[in-house]
């Protein structure tokens, strides 16, 4: 199964990062989650318990959901077939983890990590020699009139999603300092080039509270960095320096804060769209059409957006996004597998031992505020949150009470 979760990552890597030279780069990814699902389907059918519901009932739930909205959909076979690809994920995650534990394999996400890793490495190393080759195919001109590096990638926004994502895991999950380092060089700059506020945030932001929980020893290095930027900064304002500003506006895109790059027009237009269907949604995947009818092209006037596998525009916020495709119900849900993954590695990893697990988790919830990094199964971001959620939902122990789980490495599972 090892092999098959690599061939998956990398599936979504070449689905992406290949629209420049393969005009089909959808079967590969295609005839992957087709195997996974049936591989998870088979599995899940021939080993379902309560005690295996009791660890994964997040994720039954939010799957269940999903197929109720199908029947508030104007296409409910394109629905389905959205349905499809993000159970792939979640049950090949679920045959994997526990098939993981049965093998008594120490640590069933490196396969994850090496794999996300090298290959996004290799993506990023060629989006940056290209710039020197021909750049006009790796910077793309926003509608606000600047340029921003998408690199091989389609959207600037996909780019910054995979480098803030491989910064982590690279930092965190891999061992090897030659590939740690290599990794690290080409992801920074390709983050920092895509000019994309959302994930520069994520970024830092899982860094600093899996540092502050995984690695105590580092907290008062960091309280330190907190304390002496707060003294400069009320240096600069008690003393009243003049600092000129205009190169770090342009960077940070100040003119575009108030609309957020018109993401609130976007959101708007979504409540409104939300409250026709407020229970169950308009169907996984078709808030979007839901928002803007036949005229998708309003959404990427008002927003760049990074395409859905179905083709539309998305919504800029996976939150937003669920709660007008799946409803209050649906969104329910999404919440709550999303907050009891990251729960259940602060409650019952109690040997520190799933930090990337962690960072990733915490990346990816924090950039899916303006972006949709959780969402379908068609997205490389998306895959990997929903692989490393079962995989995190496996490790809460069933046989044994918490107390006991918490002094001995031995049963936990």
């Amino acid at each position: 199964m090892r092999w098959l979760l690599v061939l998956l990552i990398g599936a979504l890597i070449i689905k992406d990062a290949a629209h420049l030279f393969f005009a089909d780069r959808f079967v590969l990814r295609g005839m992957t989650q087709g195997v996974t699902l049936l591989i998870g389907f088979v599995w899940l059918t021939t080993h379902l318990s309560p005690l295996v519901f009791r660890r994964y009932w997040p994720a039954v739930l939010y799957m269940f959901t999903l197929l109720t909205s199908i029947a508030m959909s104007a296409d409910p076979l394109n629905v389905f077939m959205q349905v499809l690809s993000v159970s792939s994920f979640i049950l090949f995650g679920i045959a994997y983890a526990e098939s993981s534990v049965k093998g008594a394999i120490h640590n069933p996400y490196v396969p994850l990590y090496y794999s996300t890793a090298i290959i996004l490495a290799i993506v990023f190393l060629g989006s940056l020699i290209v710039i020197k080759i021909h750049p006009d195919l790796v910077y793309d001109l926003t509608y606000v009139g600047g340029k921003r590096f998408s690199g091989l990638f389609g959207e600037p926004a996909q780019m910054g999603a995979a480098a803030g994502l491989a910064l982590g895991v690279a930092s965190l999950g891999v061992r090897k300092k030659w590939l740690k380092l290599f990794v690290i060089a080409v992801a920074a700059p390709c983050l920092a080039l895509t000019l994309s506020r959302t994930f520069w945030i994520a970024t830092v932001f899982a860094g600093l509270v899996t540092a502050w929980h995984y690695y105590p020893r580092l907290r008062n290095i960091a309280a330190a960095i907190f304390v002496a930027g707060a003294l400069a900064f009320a240096i600069v304002f008690l003393l009243n320096i003049k600092i000129d500003t205009q190169e770090g506006s342009k960077l940070a895109r100040v003119d575009s804060f108030s609309t957020m790059s018109g993401r609130t027009e976007i959101w708007k237009r979504a409540y409104e769209a939300f409250l026709r269907s407020p229970l169950f949604g308009h169907g996984f995947t078709k808030g979007s059409d839901a928002t803007f009818g036949t005229h998708h092209a309003q959404g990427a006037t008002i927003v760049k957006s990074v395409s859905t596998s179905s083709g539309g525009e998305t919504l800029h916020s996976g939150y937003i996004q669920s709660l007008v495709d799946s409803g209050l119900f649906g969104f329910i849900a999404y919440i709550t597998f999303i907050a009891t993954s990251i729960l259940r590695l602060l409650k019952y990893d109690v040997d520190r031992e799933h930090a990337t697990e962690f960072y990733i988790l915490n990346y990816l919830w924090v950039g899916n505020f303006a972006e949709n990094t959780i969402y379908s199964g068609a997205e490389l971001t998306g895959g990997i949150f929903w692989i490393t959620a079962v995989l995190s939902l496996s490790i809460m122990p069933i046989h044994i009470d918490v107390k006991t789980a918490r002094n001995t490495r031995v049963m936990k599972l």
